[in-house]
């Protein structure tokens, strides 16, 4: 990775910004934490009956297709439940930690614009843009992909950088 590119002007010359990709990689990693908890709280809760799935026909994609037709309550409540866990898990990493296992697998962590780890106010800023930044097409996370600092909407919104120290790296 080009780091001198990544380096923000505003940002300590310790610290480079991460980019797109390695931000993405984080993500999936977490929501690979989270996806299993979250598919055993549904089915231990109800939400999910699998007792009540009609018999597969056909590919993945179609079976997808005909339950969300006909029974969309199947899709909808696990897949709330997957969000809602994602946004509570990365919000409490994040305000414990300024990381998440994602993040700091690929050595990402948050910062603020001195260079220190960032306050609640800004942490709890940065959680609630953050869906309005994957929702909105995920045009809020796809701009860290345009912009030289790497920086989504709720990194923006909340004066929050993603990367990694001088000395970490």
């Amino acid at each position: 990775m080009d780091h001198e590119r990544r380096q923000p002007k505003d940002l300590p010359r310790r610290l480079w910004a991460a980019g797109f990709w390695r931000r993405a990689a984080a993500f999936v990693i977490d929501a690979a934490i989270v996806l299993p908890l979250s598919l055993m709280l549904a089915v231990a809760t109800g939400l999910a009956d699998l007792a009540s799935l009609p018999e597969r026909r056909g590919n993945l994609l179609d079976y997808v297709v005909d339950l969300w037709n006909t029974q969309p309550e199947m899709i909808v409540k696990p897949v709330g439940l997957f969000l809602c866990l994602l946004f509570f898990y990365d919000f409490f990493m994040t305000a414990l930690w300024a990381t998440s296992p994602g993040r700091r697998t690929l050595q990402i962590r948050l910062w603020d614009q001195s260079g220190r780890r960032p306050a609640l106010p800004r942490i709890v800023v940065r959680a609630l843009v953050r869906p309005l930044s994957f929702f909105v097409f995920t045009l809020g996370c796809l701009w860290c992909a345009a912009q030289r600092e790497g920086r989504s909407w709720h990194d923006l919104a909340a004066g929050t950088w993603a990367g990694s120290r001088h000395d970490e790296a």
